[in-house]
């Protein structure tokens, strides 16, 4: 894992197409970026330790920050988030108490819950809506990449035209996942 890291981190062609390219400050990471976009301008949030899953606290998890705010950096945190999304795996399975697990599932009560959950390009919304029914009344789901397009704008500002979809990539941003 660590031999992956080094190879791409101190390979020179990766090092000049992506450090100091879309650099994007702190204050704006922190006003305008969630995920990958914010934790690579040292931005430390992250769903997993703001909601308080209790499970990730047993198991040691530290969100993964760069401070540098380039491409690099954002590239170097998604990294280093996969490597570290093994390990959390691996101690997950090792806590798995033996015998079967079954959940007996008839239908739902009225109600209505959130969650803030951390994907890969940062926090999704879950909404869900029921009634009592086998059947979901409402069901939104607010992806990150709207909470990423500001910061991609600020970073693309004065940009080379050639840079914009590394920046895109980066910065965790997909147009077709907006709601217009």
């Amino acid at each position: 894992a660590d031999k992956l890291y080094n190879m791409f981190t101190s390979d020179v062609s990766v090092r000049r197409r992506l450090m100091g390219i879309g650099y994007l400050d702190k204050k704006s990471a922190e006003s305008f970026c969630i995920g990958s976009a914010a934790k690579g301008s040292g931005i430390f949030r992250d769903a997993r330790t703001d909601e308080n899953f209790s499970v990730y606290g047993k198991i040691g998890f530290e969100p993964v920050t760069e401070e540098n705010g380039d491409c690099f950096a954002r590239c170097k945190v998604k990294i280093r988030e996969i490597l570290q999304s093994k390990e959390i795996v691996e101690k997950v399975i090792e806590e798995i108490p033996d015998g079967d697990v079954f959940v007996d599932f008839k239908k739902f009560k009225a109600g209505e819950a959130a969650i803030r959950i951390e994907q890969p390009e940062g926090q999704s919304l879950y909404y869900v809506k029921t009634s009592d029914s086998e059947f979901l009344k409402c069901i939104d789901i607010k992806l990150p990449d709207a909470a990423n397009i500001l910061g991609f704008v600020r970073t693309a500002k004065g940009c080379d035209f050639v840079d914009v979809p590394v920046l895109a990539q980066t910065m965790d941003t997909c147009v077709k996942d907006l709601k217009w």
